[in-house]
């Protein structure tokens, strides 16, 4: 009893959509009613006025529309009204890692051509139903100049037209992946838009994170950032305990309303994220019972509640009532279940993705201060090191730095790995809370006091370090008509003389040492940029007089105790060009003024350098996301990155 299908749901075929029509079991609206005539209310206490609403539902209005619902709607006049609104479609999905979903949605195509795609995500208690007045303006605006889209709206599994799954694991990553399936491969639109509130804004999240490349931005009217802390945001932190006078009019309405809802307003939560299943039998079985659970939220969280009409509330909650309300009940426990939090994950997690936010007076979840958006979006890679065991890398959310007065402040686009990143995290070289990473692409947004160089928009380059530095190594040693001797793997041999080397070798030639110094008999300088345990030992032994010059880029002089007798060892740390002390692990180096300033006239030649050529980058693979990070680590642990640069596009 509830929803009819076409056909069969077991003869629909995986992404083929079947054009519907939206019915509901005729004997079902008949039990309805008989189920409002037979209700019971509680009494209301006399000292609570209408208008106070603390206790819950008001008993008069629950009434009210209970009697509307018995005696004047009709399911068949909305249901005619809305086939009329929308094109309703129903899909089977293949969902990875779940299995095979019926969808229900909405799709209205915009005859602009150059229309936008969006995807529409409802929440709880909502529906595709909060569509109807915006369909028609967003896909034929009234003005040329208007964006035009096209417009689907799915409904979550277990929400009106949708089938309830018959399995759990449905949270907001599974649907997040069904969603994309929709769009990108019944649908074919290769990116679009994304709109989402309440469930919707997990799910649209979601989709963002885990299919970057398709997403063309994000609109939120729901962005729930938990508060500063001291630790991760000091100075948020600080503003947040000082809110009285600290924050705006906007603000500190906006923590009231957020306070309000945590202390007041949100024991549904607890109760559907647990025990969905038991509260079903009420909610499920009881028309009165649901509408009062609604009607509590339409008042409180509606922005213009009386702009819903008796019909608009009874039809919201004919889209639960359908499927006996257990279904969208336990969506709460897949979303926010203690050993899952798939949704309190997906605003944990830094999206490069563009991204909206409005923010309406009775939202309950607002993200105030508004300065707590700007600390959602600035995501790192931490090492975490846990009771003294193996570190771990971690992706959370940090402080956004303040420039000093000769800094600037780069939004990052793009990050560049490092073997110094790997071989200190694997060493655990800077401890738990280490942030890693050096090279990177950015925006300027933000200048110090004395900064007259740069200006907010400016797009720069920060080349703190370099994988490959051979590569760089070899071409500045080449300018300074430097005769260079390499080794590297035969595949590379041409990269190598193509960037100036004179001579190159295989590194794992048994003969290397006697070539190399029948080649270039008074080597007296060797410069090792691999630092492995073998490497310096190896390379010191083509000093034919025994004394020589050996730098590592390894700090500490490490792997260097059994080069040869004579070699005068030293190291190099391009942090000590940044006038600030540095540790690195239990190695210390003081700032060096002399570094600075050959740093600082580097860098003054590089951009003619690379304009010219006269200096070639390495070559760049890409990866999306800092979750790709991981990953990157291990290529570089198995060998795999050799004569390119691992990017991170973030």
């Amino acid at each position: 009893m509830g929803l009819k299908s076409p056909i069969p749901l077991q003869e629909l075929k995986f992404n083929v959509p079947v054009p519907y029509k939206l019915h509901v079991d005729r004997d079902l609206l008949g039990l309805t009613k008989q189920k409002l005539a037979l209700a019971r209310y509680p009494e209301e206490q006399t000292d609570f006025a209408e208008s106070n609403w603390a206790q819950g539902a008001k008993v008069s209005r629950v009434k009210e529309l209970a009697d509307f619902w018995r005696d004047e709607y009709r399911w068949e006049d909305e249901e005619e009204r809305l086939n009329a609104v929308f094109n309703h479609f129903i899909v089977k999905v293949d969902v990875p890692g779940y299995g095979s979903l019926v969808l229900h949605y909405v799709h209205h195509r915009s005859t602009n051509t150059n229309a936008m795609p969006l995807l529409f995500s409802h929440g709880w208690p909502g529906s595709f139903v909060e569509a109807a007045r915006i369909v028609h303006p967003l896909t034929q605006p009234e003005s040329a100049s208007d964006p035009s889209f096209h417009f689907v709206a799915p409904s979550i599994p277990g929400f009106g037209f949708s089938p309830a799954p018959t399995k759990s694991g449905v949270g907001p990553e599974v649907v997040a992946r069904a969603y994309k399936i929709l769009m990108a491969d019944v649908l074919h639109y290769p990116r679009f838009v994304t709109q989402g509130g309440d469930f919707g804004s997990f799910i649209t999240r979601s989709i963002a994170i885990q299919f970057p490349q398709l997403v063309r931005g994000q609109h939120l009217n729901m962005f729930p950032v938990p508060p500063p802390t001291f630790t991760s945001a000091p100075l948020a932190y600080l503003r947040w305990c000082f809110a009285a006078v600290t924050y705006s009019d906007f603000e500190r309405r906006a923590l009231a309303v957020r306070e309000n809802f945590e202390k007041d307003q949100s024991g549904y939560l607890e109760q559907q994220k647990t025990r969905p299943q038991t509260l079903g039998f009420a909610l499920g079985d009881s028309p009165v019972g649901l509408l009062a659970w609604f009607v509590e939220k339409f008042h409180d969280w509606g922005e213009v509640y009386e702009e819903f009409s008796d019909t608009d509330i009874i039809t919201l909650v004919m889209m639960h009532w359908i499927q006996g309300a257990t279904p969208g009940l336990r969506f709460y426990r897949e979303a926010f279940g203690s050993s899952k939090r798939e949704a309190e994950k997906t605003f944990e997690t830094y999206l490069s993705v563009p991204t909206g936010v409005s923010m309406y007076t009775k939202e309950q979840l607002h993200p105030a201060p508004l300065t707590n958006i700007r600390m959602a979006k600035n995501s790192a890679v931490v090492v975490r090191v846990a009771n003294g065991n193996q570190p771990s890398l971690s992706q959370e959310n940090i402080a956004i730095p303040s420039p000093e007065a000769n800094q600037v402040l780069v939004k990052v686009s793009h990050v560049a790995q490092n073997p110094t990143d790997v071989q200190a995290f694997d060493s655990n070289a800077f401890g738990d809370g280490a942030v890693l990473g050096c090279d990177f692409v950015g925006e300027v947004v933000e200048l110090g006091s004395q900064v007259t160089r740069f200006a907010k928009g400016d797009i720069v380059a920060g080349l703190i370090w370099g994988a490959s530095v051979g590569q760089y190594a070899i071409q500045l040693a080449s300018m300074y008509r430097i005769n260079v001797v390499t080794t590297c793997s035969p595949k590379h041999f041409e990269l190598a003389r193509s960037l100036g080397a004179k001579h190159v070798f295989d590194y794992k030639d048994q003969d290397i040492i006697q070539k190399i110094q029948a080649s270039e008999p008074g080597i007296l300088h060797v410069f090792d940029t691999i630092g492995n345990p073998t490497s310096s030992t190896i390379a010191s032994r083509v000093f034919k007089s025994g004394a020589g010059h050996l730098c590592t880029v390894r700090p500490g002089k490490a792997n260097t105790e059994n080069v040869a007798p004579g070699t005068n060892v030293t190291d190099v740390l391009v942090w000590t060009a940044f006038l600030k002390d540095h540790s690195y692990g239990d190695f210390k180096w003081p700032a060096s003024k002399d570094d600075h300033e050959l740093a600082s006239e580097l860098f003054e030649k590089l951009p003619a350098w690379l304009d010219d050529r006269t200096l070639r980058p390495n070559q760049p693979q890409s990866r999306k996301g800092l979750n790709s990070v991981p990953e990157g680590f291990q290529e570089h642990r198995d060998g795999k990155v050799s004569a390119f640069k691992i990017v991170y596009e973030i």
